[in-house]
């Protein structure tokens, strides 16, 4: 039992003092920054939504929600990316070909969801 202890000690030690300090150090970082960042938007749309006379506070409210929620989950859509590609090489796993296929991928949706896109940005701005 303990042979088999010290076996895989041996082998994950190495790779803990080296990579695993830093995929627990991304994971920290991205966690703090969406934190920040979720603070920040926050603040910034409650700045931003000025009151208007003819809308009643409780629309005003869910168009301040309505806003952060979008651009909340945008930025923590972003975050987790990136931390999910910083760590990935950390487990050997080559993320090169991921991104070549993601671009491809992203180009063809670009091309098929124009109408789409165009319409969830004409909707945000009718929001702002």
């Amino acid at each position: 039992m303990i042979e088999t202890l010290s076996k895989y000690y041996d082998k994950f030690y190495p790779w803990l003092s080296t990579s695993g300090i830093k995929v627990i150090a991304i994971i920290i970082i991205a966690y703090l920054l969406h934190k920040v960042i979720y603070r920040f938007v926050d603040k910034s749309v409650r700045l931003a939504v000025t009151a208007r006379n003819h809308v009643s506070t409780s629309s005003e409210i869910q168009r301040e929600e309505t806003l952060i929620q979008v651009f909340s989950m945008t930025l923590r859509i972003a975050i987790f990316t990136t931390a999910v590609m910083m760590i990935l090489p950390e487990f050997n796993i080559k993320i090169g070909a991921m991104l070549a296929a993601a671009g491809v991928v992203g180009l063809a949706l670009g091309f098929g969801g124009q109408y789409l896109i165009r319409d969830i940005i004409t909707g945000l701005f009718i929001i702002l």
